[in-house]
């Protein structure tokens, strides 16, 4: 079994999240549980970390700094709960032995706390990362719209000219606006014309990327993740 290694350095941040009481710690997994929170990686998380949990913002940032180091290496060492908490009471009592007894006064309730975090703050990690995966690391997809519409071309499209008395004929064009949500949180619209044969071009691309994704649902059939989770 992978072993949780907090090293030596962590071990103030370690402190701060230790010291937080049942309803601290409530708070914090509610704030690291939002699984519609986009900002987690700022500053506006810790933030809301020391508003929410009525502590300094230097104590807020170690706080937010050790919690995601433990989810982290929850992940990356495939470890389960139980492991990782007993894992933080271990470090606890090695870093501070004289005050041990104190900060882990109730040791079951602390254990519950933590407990309750890790699992509410790991799975939402998870769908975090699932949706990463699914729309890269810049923008997520979120709408598309389509607009088709016919371009004048005009006869004698002088702009020397008074006025212009013929239509030659018309273009057909379909314009694409699709709704984007940044790697920064952001609302944004990302908007481009197409003739008749860069939209077959495009349906073209679609349809080989769904015939490839319909061959992974194939062959990994309940193995497979979903981005809507």
């Amino acid at each position: 079994m992978q072993e949780l290694f907090i090293p030596r350095g962590a071990a103030n941040d370690l402190r701060a999240l230790i010291e937080l009481d049942a309803g601290q710690m409530a708070g914090l997994a509610k704030l690291l549980g939002d699984k519609e929170r986009t900002d987690t990686s700022g500053d506006n998380l810790v933030a809301e970390i020391s508003q929410s949990l009525n502590v300094s913002a230097v104590k807020a940032r170690s706080i937010f700094f050790v919690a995601s180091y433990l989810l982290q290496q929850m992940h990356e060492n495939d470890l389960e709960t139980e492991d990782a908490v007993q894992a933080i009471i271990d470090h606890v009592s090695e870093f501070f032995r004289s005050e041990a007894p104190e900060l882990i006064a109730d040791e079951k309730a602390k254990r519950k706390s933590l407990t309750e975090l890790l699992n509410t703050a790991s799975a939402t990690l998870l769908i975090r990362k699932i949706r990463l995966l699914s729309s890269g690391p810049s923008n997520r997809f979120l709408n598309v719209r389509t607009i088709t519409d016919l371009r004048p071309v005009f006869e004698d499209d002088d702009e020397l000219a008074s006025k212009v008395t013929e239509i030659a004929g018309y273009l057909p064009v379909t314009h694409v606006i699709v709704d984007i949500l940044s790697a920064g949180g952001d609302s944004d619209v990302a908007a481009f014309s197409l003739s008749p044969k860069d939209l077959g071009e495009f349906i073209i691309a679609l349809e080989r990327a769904k015939s490839k994704l319909d061959l992974i649902q194939k062959k990994h059939k309940g193995n497979l993740f979903s981005d809507d989770q």
